[in-house]
């Protein structure tokens, strides 16, 4: 189910913006965030199937129906996440969730970066020197995990870069 923005006559920076200010995140973390995950491209499609402006993923999607879905009876499905307004409203909400399980603010781009795309738990265990899944183990380094705290400041570097729109 899209939501009923229509992105042909909103920009995808306005749909952030509403979306962001709806949602009561900051604007310029889910711009950022958007930003390094697709450069604001509606129709990025990862390797590893990632869509659309916040590179959803199915788990990411199905998180955000289980804890949103249940409070306002929309579900979405990947074929919905073609659509920027609902991507971007998935993305965001998924941000959330992710800060939540983290512990950390959602203004706190780096960390929450590292939480929505190796999950907040896994974040957690991996802080704690408790994450022992070896393909995740192997996922992690490789993009570059390894190190929270390095990854977290890499990451700053590169957020403090973007210019929000």
């Amino acid at each position: 189910m899209s939501i009923s923005m229509d992105p042909n006559k909103m920009s995808v920076v306005d749909i952030i913006r509403a979306v962001a200010l709806r949602e009561g995140v900051p604007f310029d973390a889910a711009y950022k965030f958007a930003w390094i995950e697709s450069k604001l491209d509606p129709k990025a499609v990862s390797p590893a199937g990632a869509v659309g402006v916040f590179q959803v993923m199915k788990g990411a999607l199905d998180d955000v129906n289980r804890f949103y879905g249940t409070k306002n009876g929309v579900q979405f499905t990947m074929a919905d996440m073609t659509n920027a307004a609902s991507n971007v409203l998935v993305g965001v909400q998924y941000m959330k969730i992710s800060a939540r399980y983290a512990n950390v603010p959602v203004s706190d781009v780096a960390t929450m970066y590292m939480a929505y795309n190796i999950g907040a738990g896994n974040l957690r265990k991996l802080r704690a020197g408790q994450l022992t899944d070896k393909s995740l183990l192997a996922a992690v380094s490789a993009q570059g995990f390894g190190a929270p705290d390095v990854y977290a400041a890499n990451v700053a570097k590169k957020i403090a870069s973007i210019s929000v729109a």
